[in-house]
């Protein structure tokens, strides 16, 4: 196996997340680094900036991420509505991609 290198995932996110195919899992995968200092130091604006730009452009996963930082109110103000609102659009495009 392959020691793991937080430092260096979190820069192949970086690149990818310029590609468009691949954007809307690096943003996310980006986001959570930030969000659990993962490979970068801990930052929850940045990881919720990179969630909902995976979020605007349509992952479900995000989507399901930030309903949970919405419910929890870590990094954002606390938001049921808002989280019950992505939780629905997120199971709304996993069921359509069965």
């Amino acid at each position: 196996g392959v020691d793991a290198d937080p430092e260096l995932a979190f820069a192949f996110f970086e690149k990818a997340s310029e590609q468009k195919k691949i954007a809307p899992c690096a943003f996310r995968k980006i986001a959570m680094a930030y969000l659990h200092g993962n490979g970068v130091k801990e930052n929850k604006e940045k990881g919720i900036l990179y969630l909902k730009k995976a979020v605007n452009i349509g992952d479900p996963y995000a989507m399901q991420a930030l309903a949970e930082q919405f419910e929890s109110g870590k990094g954002v103000r606390r938001d049921l509505e808002e989280a019950e609102r992505l939780k629905t659009e997120a199971q709304r495009i996993l069921n359509e991609q069965e």
